[in-house]
């Protein structure tokens, strides 16, 4: 491939005249002849902004209907509550793995999630057709 990946950071920081960056740069394209490119990162979407752990009770609450009191005590039992209250002495789970027991309970959240996140992308690919239409117009 003949090149050398930096990260935005990395070329940032090597744009400054003279750094260590810049001179480690420098010196690795001339011993190399390799073309600098900068690497391209792609942002991790947050798919379930505003999935709390209040959210996630109220839904419980709301939509278990009859798996309702197993669930809540599960619920809870992941997040290290006894009695209805935190015990910061109990063993708790991470936020992501109640999040994915969540997530398996209540499927339907993970399917209405992935339609919205398609609509989204075919929202913003119609946005900039409209950019590029009126700037050739």
């Amino acid at each position: 491939m003949a090149t050398i990946e930096i990260t935005k950071a990395e070329a940032k920081e090597a744009g400054v005249f003279k750094s260590e960056m810049y001179e480690n740069l420098k010196e690795a394209r001339e011993a190399t002849g390799y073309k600098v490119v900068v690497k391209d990162t792609k942002k991790k979407a947050d798919t379930m902004k505003g999935l709390t752990y209040a959210y996630m009770t109220i839904y419980i609450e709301k939509k278990a209907g009859d798996r309702k009191e197993a669930l809540m005590t599960e619920f809870n039992e992941l997040r290290g509550c006894v009695n209805g209250k935190r015990d910061m002495l109990a063993e708790k789970a991470t936020y992501g793995e109640v999040k994915a027991w969540f997530l398996k309970q209540f499927t339907e959240i993970t399917e209405f999630n992935e339609k919205l996140t398609e609509k989204r992308a075919a929202l913003r690919e119609d946005r900039e057709m409209k950019k590029i239409e009126k700037m050739i117009i």
